[in-house]
């Protein structure tokens, strides 16, 4: 299960800097979380329901995270339509 989450851990962290330009380190900080929770939160998530409910979780974080972004900058909010369709359009939206 360790290898598993480092791979999702690594995916998501490049997710992060691509799409929301913090790093891992960056993300923890700004959601008031630790390293060791989010693993837990993996873990389970890979144990309960599998790796890919796992990925789709850490990629909503990331495509949530830049909708908040994007909201700021340009003064707006987005609809939950317009979010997931915000998901698609980037890859972040997994089935």
């Amino acid at each position: 299960m360790i290898e598993f989450r480092e791979r999702l851990l690594n995916e998501f962290e490049e997710k992060l800097i691509e799409f929301a330009h913090v790093n891992l380190e960056e993300f923890l900080e700004n959601t008031r979380t630790n390293k060791e929770e989010l693993n837990k939160v993996i873990d389970n998530l890979i144990e309960e329901e599998g790796v890919s409910a796992a990925r789709r979780e850490l990629f909503w974080k990331v495509n949530i995270l830049s909708v908040i972004y994007k909201e700021r900058h340009t003064d707006t909010q987005m609809t939950d339509e317009e979010v997931v369709q915000h998901a698609a359009e980037n890859g972040l939206l997994l089935e």
